[in-house]
């Protein structure tokens, strides 16, 4: 036996009584029905079970669970997931539709087909993901480096298990060159808003609970990638209890912060003081730009009555081409929902002849989550001058699974100039040959690029088109394509430095060195 020795409380009050034992019972009610009946709500509600459009999503570890819920450019509801909760989604709805499998992950959910599919695959607890001006993926990762940029497809490292899809060629990496502090970071934000100087558009934030702060990065293009650099450390608290878990650009165009505001930044912490954790403060920053004036009052809308709702349908399609991203977005889910007919031909206007890359992708992404974008529009945004609209045009052909001469000529042209990681999608029908033979015209970089976008699109099918037994035979092949491909760029190389030393651009000995090189 050991005796206890009774210490009287010295300071606050117990949270310890009736109450709690019947929120604890309360609690183990609702672990028995989620660990019964979390698939089955048909079974318990009856017919109001439909509400749940989602189910399936796992309770392991309540610290990494579904969250970091955002609009993407392509209207659809994106959204991550740790690594060590598994989740087997199914719709309520479909219940005989085999689950969709996810742990570490970007997910997305098209509110209009009810199609749920894990994004990109890999990092570790990821808590929040956004986009840049021309639509790419980024989410910030605790535990391992902390910034990922996320392509459609993509499976990268890992804090821990094994990938979904077991036969990845290989694992991409962090896009970081350096580290912060400790590992507890949450929330992600680029920001494209207009209220700040024109020097940190494009920069990226993210939370640091562990160092009670929040990061500014630069992302700067590194081939078919970015390179996150440290900019400053934006944000350093002297309050222990910030916990900066979200950012946000606000309708304002100034960031907002939410701040958990705790004591303790994990569970571990929470387990070993459960009276420790505070379940009833939290606060919400914004951070305003004021240059001189110290104390400028910044008001946190343009209008005080602002309703997009009351907005016709042409002033949120020129809503579009504001310079604060959260307006656009905003326009693009009430014209996603509104479907008036009447805005197509001023879509496809802005699109054409837009002032801004922001506003023509703006009404590009708008034109395809409202389903009006028309055929013959991919095929000319495929030979656009902007390379960000050209990698949009390839992804979209791949999302839409459709196929034509002229569809699959302006993809095999994007596939070429686009960055590999914004393309590399499931297509059902790529013509491979004919994006080796395009591999024939460009120089050197462009036809390594190819090589290394048929080695991924290739691994990344091969579980849907067959078995695993025949995934290991066939990568094989996937490997003696990829050194054809190779010849084929050296080939490209040689054949530049004989045109060079022909027009007297280098002279014989230049060449001879380049050659012995190659």
């Amino acid at each position: 036996e050991i005796g206890v020795h009774h210490r009287a409380r010295i300071h606050g009050k117990s949270k310890f009584g009736a109450s709690r034992f019947v929120n604890g019972f309360l609690d183990l009610l609702t672990a028995a029905f989620i660990s019964t009946s979390a698939l089955k709500p048909l079974h318990v509600f009856g017919r109001i079970g439909l509400i749940f459009l989602l189910t399936g999503f796992g309770l392991e570890d309540r610290h990494e669970l579904l969250n970091g819920f955002t609009w993407g450019p392509d209207g659809q509801l994106y959204m991550t997931h740790g690594v060590f909760t598994r989740a087997e989604v199914k719709d309520p709805a479909n219940a005989n539709e085999p689950a969709v499998r996810m742990d570490a992950a970007v997910a997305r959910y098209n509110v209009q087909t009810k199609k749920f599919e894990v994004y990109a695959d890999g990092t570790s607890n990821p808590w929040g993901v956004d986009f840049d001006r021309a639509g790419n993926a980024f989410l910030s990762a605790c535990v391992i480096d902390h910034m990922f940029h996320m392509a459609p497809g993509g499976i990268y490292v890992r804090q821990g298990g094994q990938p979904m899809f077991p036969y990845a060629y290989q694992l991409l990496p962090s896009i970081v060159d350096h580290r912060h502090k400790m590992a507890a970071y949450a929330g992600i934000q680029v920001y494209l808003g207009n209220q700040w100087p024109a020097e940190h558009y494009g920069t990226i934030f993210c939370g640091n609970l562990h160092d009670n702060a929040v990061h500014q990065d630069t992302l700067t293009p590194n081939g078919s990638t970015f390179k996150s650099s440290f900019k400053q450390d934006f944000i350093r608290a002297n309050d222990g209890w910030f916990m900066p878990v979200s950012q946000q650009v606000g309708p304002d165009g100034a960031l907002w912060i939410m701040d958990w505001y705790d004591k303790y930044p994990c569970y571990q912490n929470a387990r070993a003081d459960p009276d420790g954790v505070d379940r009833e403060h939290g606060r919400i920053w914004r951070v305003v730009y004021t240059g001189n004036e110290k104390g400028k009052p910044v008001p946190s809308r343009p209008q005080r009555d602002m309703d997009f709702a009351k907005l016709t349908s042409a002033q949120l399609v020129e809503r579009l081409a504001h310079p604060n991203v959260w307006q656009r977005k905003m326009a693009q889910r009430v014209l996603n929902d509104r479907r008036d007919d009447t805005v197509m031909g001023l879509l496809q206007k802005q699109f054409a002849n837009g002032a801004s890359l922001e506003s023509r992708l703006a009404s590009l992404w708008t034109l395809h989550s409202s389903g009006y974008l028309a055929d013959d529009q991919l095929p000319k945004a495929a030979a656009d001058k902007e390379p960000a609209i050209r990698a949009w045009a390839a992804r979209l052909i791949g999302e839409r699974r459709e196929h034509s001469e002229c569809v699959d000529c302006g993809a095999t042209r994007v596939l070429v100039h686009a960055p590999l990681r914004v393309v590399a999608q499931r297509w059902d029908r790529l013509d491979v040959a004919g994006v080796a033979e395009a591999a024939q015209g460009p120089a050197r970089d462009a036809a390594d690029e190819v090589r290394q976008r048929v080695q991924h699109l290739y691994h990344h099918r091969l579980n849907e088109a067959v078995g695993d037994e025949e995934s290991r035979l066939v990568s094989q092949g996937v490997l003696a394509l990829e050194k054809r491909l190779r010849l084929m760029a050296l080939q490209v190389e040689r054949e530049e430095l004989a045109a060079l030393r022909e027009r007297h651009r280098i002279n014989d000995e230049t060449y001879r060195v380049l050659m012995r090189e190659i």
